[in-house]
């Protein structure tokens, strides 16, 4: 169970779910100049389809290395938000080095944007290993379920909101000083977005490891039901992945869309997004996570059906709508499964394994459609393929073909006032 540390009142756990909730809005804002912008800023520099799978790639693979690091780390600092300040600053950098790519030479700037996106990814598989644990620390088990719902909502509006600003500044200034003074904005942004972090404080204390019956201790990948839910969330992360670097490049080379459309698609996702967010708590603890996560990838899998069918920008929207609604509710749904799955003591190293799950699927799910159209096949049979894998995804989930269905806990309840805490905070 998690442990209340004497000195911090119930109004704390108020404070820090408030500063966490603006955290993510103001990272949300600087988030949309990479996770809508990027991929065209790669196509103004005239990135091929494998470059632009591997600026979201191998981000992801750096992302799982370096969480290999993430124990070693932790065990440096007595709190986890001592832990998380500095790798989180460094993450950040992921909005300030692109800056700089229009200062190369030109045979250079795509393998710098590569650079640029991927060593920010150090500091992030160290810091989003410790997120876990430290947001669990710092709001408890009875508020998990809201406030990844009220923090998923902000980020999509965070992100909204980037979207047709940085849109309309794209589409205002002289290419590429426009997207320099964008990428310097979000970092700015981001900044504020750590500030928020380093002013929440830990309430509960992560209880050190529980040994086994005869004296051995227990393995996170023994625990009941964390297998497959691991499995689960590969299956959710590489086939939602699979495709979704290739739907700019469908939208800006075979439908005519620009920056300005670009950003009205975001616009519409992240509404889709907001939605699930604003209802996605209550889905999850009514339906359960597995179930939730099926029904919400199914509905990622119409998305590029519609856009390859429909052939019309007009009608890509509906799919953006649909891609926002149903991701967000995978991602609810998968924390509440990790919940529902790790027991408090397990957290630290639950939460790398779960970082790790994720820079699995970040590395291997791009690669696999841009591979295919950097070899000559055809653009929309991979979205269409890719829509198949989702549907194929969503049906392994709902039905259990991976075993995921018992979990091991309902959820640890906090309890009062720890007589002693250890130095590392677990």
């Amino acid at each position: 169970m998690l442990r209340r540390v004497p000195a911090q009142p119930r109004s704390q756990v108020d404070r820090n779910y408030h500063h966490l909730t603006l955290e993510i809005f103001w990272f949300g804002l600087a988030a949309a100049a990479t996770s809508r912008f990027l991929s065209m800023y790669a196509i103004r520099l005239e990135a091929s389809p494998l470059a632009q799978g591997l600026l979201v790639a191998l981000p992801g693979l750096v992302l799982g290395l370096s969480t290999l690091l993430a124990q070693w780390w932790r065990g440096r600092y007595v709190t986890s938000v001592g832990a998380v300040s500095l790798p989180g600053i460094g993450f950040r950098l992921v909005f300030m080095l692109p800056l700089f790519t229009p200062f190369f030479p030109a045979d250079w700037q795509v393998p710098y944007l590569l650079v640029a996106a991927t060593l920010p990814a150090v500091a992030q598989g160290i810091a989003g290993a410790i997120f876990l644990t430290f947001m669990r620390e710092s709001i408890g088990d009875d508020r998990w379920d809201h406030l990844n719902s009220r923090r998923m909502t902000w980020f999509n509006v965070g992100v909204a909101i980037g979207a047709v600003a940085f849109g309309a500044l794209l589409s205002s200034l002289p290419f590429p000083v426009n997207y320099q003074v964008m990428f310097g904005a979000a970092f700015l942004m981001s900044i504020v977005s750590q500030w928020y972090i380093m002013h929440t404080q830990p309430v509960y204390v992560t209880p050190a490891p529980a040994p086994s019956v005869d004296g051995a201790k227990v393995r996170v990948i023994d625990l009941p039901g964390f297998r497959g839910m691991v499995v689960t969330m590969l299956i959710a992360f590489l086939t939602f992945l699979s495709i979704n670097a290739m739907l700019p490049l469908f939208l800006v080379d075979r439908l005519g869309g620009d920056e300005t459309f670009i950003a009205v698609f975001g616009l519409i996702e992240l509404a889709g997004g907001a939605l699930m967010g604003m209802i996605g708590d209550r889905l999850v603890r009514k339906f359960g996570g597995r179930y939730t996560a099926s029904i919400a990838l199914g509905l990622t899998a119409l998305a590029p059906v519609i856009i390859v069918v429909g052939g019309s920008l007009p009608l890509s929207l509906i799919a953006a709508f649909l891609t926002g609604f149903g991701w967000t509710g995978t991602s609810l749904s998968l924390l509440r499964m990790f919940m529902e799955n790790v027991p408090t003591y397990a957290m630290p190293k639950a939460s790398a394994v779960y970082q790790q799950v994720v820079s699995v699927g970040s590395f291997i799910g791009p690669l696999t459609g841009s591979v295919l159209v950097n070899g000559g096949v055809d653009i929309g049979l991979v979205l269409v393929l890719g829509a198949a894998l989702r549907f194929g995804g969503a049906l392994a989930i709902r039905f259990d073909l991976i075993g995921a269905r018992h979990a091991l806990v309902g959820g640890p309840q906090p309890i009062e006032a720890a007589a002693s805490v250890s130095a590392g905070g677990d």
